[in-house]
């Protein structure tokens, strides 16, 4: 247990060792005059506030997890100004980030990738140049994002990338390109996600993509499943997501094909309220068997989808 006392501290960290706590008590994080030697800010020209991070190898070229650290906990802070992520985990069991502030960094707020266990709870992601909370290339995830508040990032407020099981619940997200976005065919699945009592309020920023990566331009979006499967959208909130920008697709509610041809599979839509939105409350490109129950909404495609 590392308790850290209220204060500004100029500084990056990197937790590699299992069982390590580290509370703050209002203490703000800030970039260091000096990049510290951690492995994220070797790997990036621009610093990273925490770096959690396993034992790596890198022989192959892209780093592979030999064996993940276990167990960190992360509470307390304000991470802000860093030029890349908040906070990065990369082979990570068990991590837990509460009640903590991501603001106006680089990249990511917070980030998990090949990492399970991951918990998001009582956090704050606002004015991030990424999606404020991402989980990705994750395929036993086993994800928890509970009532976090993600805000004005440039990116999704939630980003579900090639993950799959875990519950987003209870979460407030607005002002971003996209609210939640549920992602698969990036190049992996994502499935059995449980998505229930979020609000997703206009999320009508402009996300110019990357043409050079093949990703295109996004806004507009409230709750997206790309290619997801066996996913569970319920009881959440998503009103005046618009189609006020170029975008692929915009919308409150939408139920598409993944970009390499994943249909939507067992998804489930229920009892929802979507209004709104534009062009459509609920979008479904008719592709795969998703079921649209109970949903109180103004306008959908194919019309029918919203409860009489």
């Amino acid at each position: 247990m590392i308790r850290v006392h209220p204060g500004t501290y100029r500084e990056s960290l990197q937790i590699s060792t299992d069982g390590i706590t580290l509370s703050a008590d209002r203490a703000r994080l800030h970039p260091p005059a000096e990049p510290a030697d951690t492995l994220c800010n070797q790997q990036s020209p621009s610093p990273t506030g925490i770096c959690v991070v396993g034992r790596l190898d890198f022989s192959g070229g892209q780093p592979t997890v030999v064996e993940p650290v276990k167990d960190t906990r992360i509470s307390g802070f304000r991470i802000e100004g860093f030029g890349a992520d908040g906070i990065f985990g990369f082979g990570s069991r068990n991590m837990v980030v509460r009640n903590t502030a991501l603001l106006d960094n680089g990249g990511y707020g917070v980030f998990s990738n090949t990492s399970s266990g991951t918990r998001f709870v009582d956090d704050a992601a606002e004015r991030n140049g990424d999606a404020g909370f991402y989980v990705g290339d994750s395929p036993h995830a086993n994800a928890v994002l509970r009532n976090n508040r993600s805000r004005n990032n440039n990116d999704s407020g939630i980003l579900l990338r090639d993950a799959s099981h875990g519950t987003v619940s209870g979460n407030e997200i607005s002002g971003n390109c996209s609210g939640i976005l549920v992602l698969a065919d990036a190049p992996g699945p994502a499935e059995d996600w449980e998505l229930a009592g979020n609000r997703a309020i206009e999320n009508n920023q402009a996300c110019a993509g990357d043409p050079a990566d093949g990703e295109p331009p996004s806004s507009g979006i409230g709750i997206g499943l790309i290619g997801a499967r066996h996913v569970r959208v319920e009881r959440n909130t998503v009103t005046g997501n618009r189609d006020l920008h170029p975008s692929l697709i915009s919308g409150g509610i939408i139920v598409i094909s993944g970009f390499g041809g994943s249909t939507p599979l067992g998804d489930v839509i229920r009892d929802n309220r979507a209004f709104g939105n534009s062009p459509f409350d609920l979008l479904w490109d008719q592709t795969g068997n998703p079921a649209f129950l109970g949903n109180r909404c103004g306008a959908s495609s194919p019309s029918g989808l919203c409860a009489p």
